[in-house]
């Protein structure tokens, strides 16, 4: 079973949930759901006893199909969909559409289904990301940074439109269309941040999030190839995925950025990167074009001592407008410190330090650490032991010990 990576189970749900909403109607997509998890279950059970089949996705799609006619017997409901599409059990069993353009439709719908603009966008970022993405409400939940009971009620509360026929399972026109798109566009970042560095589960990197997400744009770029913020979204996320290889140490501990070997990052991932953030020029300035700029100033440079820093907080200053946000903000001061501004770094760190939220807390002493290294380490290391002390992530936790060990023991 290890010949198929998660990907390809990823890819599966996202193909078939959508194709099974349109045979049978979006008021039963949480039996698409089911089906199609119980078709991969399936799979994963007899795969593992019998090998792989020769066409994997011939199987699945078999099997659904299959486990489709049967939920629909078993709900005594086979009739009523006779006539709305499934004409008969004989037609039924021809293998369905599953050509390229057939797939992108279906898939295209879904995405914009689930960010219908009547639906708060908490509700249609958490049901894109479970019903094409695939995500567990554990998942979700760390995602999204919110409680598991949350995302189930958004979610119910999201289906409930589909059941009562207030949503349509339909691509929008041009004048419904960019409402949609930055919802799409910001679901498909979140898919990719949680595989980047994942909050749910005992893996730092999952590449299949990652390489799903990249999927996904490809696509959305396929169809509307005019969009300049899905050019620079593609973008970002081929500059990130092209340093994996250099992200974990043997003990798939994190390195920090300024401990990668850059030998191991991906060049070509990188020349893709530049392409896309070239092409990506014409249009409207969006968030996703400053991050992807500034990860392009790390991937450019030489060496950690040749990054181009002034240029990257000229980035995070625009950014900071465009999308005032905590994380930006801390950023921000990293990038000012690190362009040789120590001082006025650590003036706008003080009003953080008194007003960031208690889960927020270790990131900014970390932060506060960091900036007090060379000229006060013991303050540094009371700093470090204070991120430690409060830092949910074991990944990051082992990142901040590593270097207050080094203030504590500097032989």
């Amino acid at each position: 079973m290890t010949d198929l990576p998660d990907h390809f189970f990823r890819h599966s749900f996202s193909r078939l949930v959508p194709w099974l909403v349109y045979q049978f109607g979006l008021d039963h997509l949480e039996d698409a759901e089911d089906i199609v998890n119980d078709t991969l279950e399936t799979a994963l059970m007899s795969w593992e006893q019998s090998g792989l089949p020769r066409n994997p996705d011939a199987w699945l799609t078999d099997v659904a199909r299959k486990k489709a006619i049967n939920r629909l017997r078993r709900k005594s409901v086979f009739e009523s969909h006779v006539s709305h599409g499934w004409k008969s059990e004989q037609e039924i069993r021809f293998e369905p559409d599953f050509t390229h353009n057939a797939i992108q439709d279906q898939q295209l719908r879904m995405i914009f289904t689930c960010c219908h603009p009547s639906l708060p966008s908490e509700q249609q970022i958490s049901l894109a990301l479970r019903t094409l993405c695939g995500f567990g409400i554990k998942e979700i939940a760390s995602a999204l940074q919110s409680s598991e009971a949350s995302i189930e009620k958004r979610l119910y509360r999201a289906k409930a439109a589909f059941r009562q026929g207030e949503i349509r399972f339909e691509i929008p026109d041009d004048t419904d269309l960019h409402p949609r798109l930055s919802s799409v566009y910001q679901t498909v970042y979140l898919l990719f941040n949680e595989g980047y560095f994942s909050s749910g589960s005992d893996q730092v990197i999952r590449e299949d999030l990652c390489l799903e997400a990249i999927r996904l744009c490809r696509l959305l770029i396929e169809a509307y190839p005019e969009s300049s913020e899905a050019k620079a979204l593609l973008a970002l996320m081929l500059f990130h995925a092209a340093r994996f290889d250099a992200r974990l140490d043997h003990d798939g501990l994190p390195i920090l950025f300024l401990h990668q070997e850059r030998e191991n990052w991906d060049n070509e991932l990188i020349s893709e990167a530049m392409h896309w953030l070239e092409k990506s020029q014409s249009g409207t300035l969006s968030s996703y074009h400053l991050k992807a700029g500034i990860a392009s100033e790390y991937c450019i440079a030489l060496s950690m001592q040749l990054i181009n820093w002034p240029q990257i907080l000229h980035y995070y200053i625009i950014l900071e407008n465009l999308e005032p946000s905590y994380a930006v903000r801390l950023n921000r001061l990293v990038a000012q410190h690190m362009a040789g501004n120590t001082d006025e770094a650590m003036e706008k760190l003080q009003p953080l330090m008194s007003s960031s939220k208690p889960t927020n807390a270790y990131l900014l002493h970390a932060v506060h650490g960091y900036f007090l290294e060379n000229e006060k380490p013991l303050d540094a290391a009371m700093h470090y032991q204070r991120s430690v002390d409060t830092c949910p992530s074991v990944y990051v936790k082992s990142v901040i010990e590593s270097r207050l060990a080094k203030l504590q023991n500097p032989s």
